[in-house]
């Protein structure tokens, strides 16, 4: 007969047949679709590595008022950095990352929580009106 260790081995496999990757625990992932607030800002981390850094806004009407919710996210990616830039303020943007909090003190004295994406993909879904045709001045004037 078999034993209950010998049936969940054999069964392993089928638990994660839905994924390429390897199970992680103490995962927190967050899909995140809004507008940028402003352009992609690149910065240098106080370890000298560069990253970018944007905000995206996430409006919601609750109780008939429009809500917004705003999210720093961060990207270390050397890959996508190009791409990243690319984005211009107003993009609606689809971001997939993962999520970590932090407690900062504001000017008030107050302390706040916030959250900071750490940025894996990044997708353009919707260009503002006359993005592509002022990145097309921009490269000729740079040539």
């Amino acid at each position: 007969m078999l034993s209950p260790r010998t049936i969940f081995q054999a069964t392993r496999p089928l638990a994660r047949s839905f994924s390429a990757q390897a199970a992680r625990q103490n995962v927190a992932r967050v899909t995140l679709v809004g507008r940028l607030a402003a352009d992609p800002v690149p910065s240098l981390s106080g370890a000298g590595r560069e990253y970018i850094r944007y905000a995206v806004s996430h409006n919601k009407r609750q109780d008939g008022e429009e809500k917004t919710s705003w999210f720093t996210v961060f990207c270390f990616d050397q890959r996508s950095k190009d791409y990243t830039m690319s984005l211009r303020k107003g993009t609606l943007v689809y971001v997939d990352g993962s999520i970590s909090a932090d407690k900062i003190i504001g000017e008030d004295g107050k302390t706040y929580t916030t959250f900071f994406i750490l940025q894996h993909s990044v997708n353009a879904l919707v260009r503002p009106k006359g993005s592509e045709e002022q990145q097309e001045q921009q490269e000729q004037q740079e040539e």
